[in-house]
């Protein structure tokens, strides 16, 4: 599923919210900031919507008009130093299942693929695989959402 597909899905579900998109500019300062390069749809998902979602799924971003809970870097930061386990370097947070647990991309593969992180599993824990890349994750997110 290519990114304009899901948000063609994301508009049909009715209740999509997101921002007004990121700038080249705000992207590059994150991963200056973060130490990650941050590509592939999740760039694109940045650049164009910027953050948010549909239903009570909202994906963390970037933009001028982020709100604070869903800052991209200020949450990125948060959970690699102030909240436990520590999140690894390695794993960009792009949305948090409610519960603790997180969504993120795992920056070392070329995709880049989405794991999950599971704040019950500690600091040593294998990240699992949800996806092989993120428009196919959050094409399976909206889905589930207009489901319920």
């Amino acid at each position: 599923m290519s990114f304009d597909e899901v948000k063609a899905l994301m508009r049909t579900v009715g209740s999509m919210e997101v921002g007004k998109g990121a700038s080249e500019e705000e992207v590059d300062a994150a991963e200056r900031i973060l130490g990650i390069a941050i590509r592939g749809d999740y760039r694109q998902f940045l650049l164009e919507l910027g953050w948010g979602g549909v239903g009570c799924m909202e994906l963390f971003g970037l933009g001028s008009d982020v709100p604070r809970h869903l800052d991209l870097v200020r949450v990125t930061l948060r959970e690699r130093h102030d909240l436990h386990p520590h999140l690894r370097v390695e794993l960009l947070p792009i949305m948090n299942n409610g519960g603790g647990d997180l969504y993120c991309l795992d920056t070392t593969t070329s995709g880049p693929k989405v794991v999950g992180w599971w704040h019950e599993e500690g600091e040593s824990q294998t990240p699992t695989h949800e996806a092989d890349d993120f428009s196919t994750w959050l094409g399976a997110q909206v889905r589930e959402v207009s489901a319920e």
